[in-house]
């Protein structure tokens, strides 16, 4: 079984006086992003790999997911998921992940992240708030993943920490 493990990245700070990619994680999102890691810690699934939007604030919770299992787990920065990309060029992502993962951990921004989860899965109708995750698992290879082809989806609002 494979897991698509997707966050949207955590509480920033607000943007008056920076440029938008070097926006922070407030206190608060630092906080949350530590206690939606311990919720996967706590379902046992480990990323094997990480793969993150360049920007300071997902790059930031890429980083506390990952230092939270082992700060050796590969991370990788991906520049168009700071842009608006399509579903193609996310799952394109996902295929060629290769084989040896089976838990990958991608952290990106909305809108385009909510819309992708939901084609992914056309499960997810909830709002994609800051460190919402979602857990997609596959009982296929990556470079067989498709829109709906999910065989389970859990996912878990950020909401609740408010």
């Amino acid at each position: 079984m494979r897991n698509l493990i997707i966050v949207r990245h955590s509480y920033a700070e607000n943007g008056y006086d920076t440029l938008d990619f070097e926006r922070e994680l407030s206190v608060q999102g630092v906080v949350i992003a530590q206690q939606q890691a311990n919720i996967l810690r706590d379902l046992k699934i480990i990323p094997d790999k990480i793969v993150t939007s360049p920007a300071k604030r997902a790059t930031q919770t890429a980083e506390i997911f990952r230092d939270s299992f082992d700060p050796e787990i590969p991370m990788y920065n991906v520049n168009f998921l700071y842009e608006n990309y399509t579903t193609q060029a996310f799952i394109s992502l996902i295929n060629n992940t290769g084989s040896s993962n089976n838990n990958l951990l991608i952290v990106a921004h909305n809108p385009t992240l909510s819309t992708v989860a939901f084609r992914l899965s056309h499960k997810l109708e909830q709002p994609f708030l800051p460190c919402s995750m979602a857990i997609l698992k596959y009982d296929v290879y990556w470079f067989m993943v498709e829109p709906e082809n999910a065989v389970k989806v859990k996912f878990y609002s950020s909401a609740v920490y408010q």
